[in-house]
């Protein structure tokens, strides 16, 4: 028999177990095609200009 706290870790594991099972099933079914136009900075539709500092 489990005492009260090895119940509220059973819970506790459960719990993060989903959160993981979760993101990694997120992760594994997202889109991810990286290409240069995805990657660029977005300035309001404008070309960047120069270094691309902020002074």
């Amino acid at each position: 028999m489990l005492s009260d706290f090895g119940i509220i870790l059973l819970y506790f594991i459960t719990g993060m177990a989903f959160v993981a099972a979760g993101l990694i099933t997120a992760s594994l079914l997202r889109p991810h095609h990286p290409n240069p136009i995805k990657n660029s900075t977005y300035e309001c539709g404008e070309e960047l200009i120069g270094g691309g500092a902020w002074f």
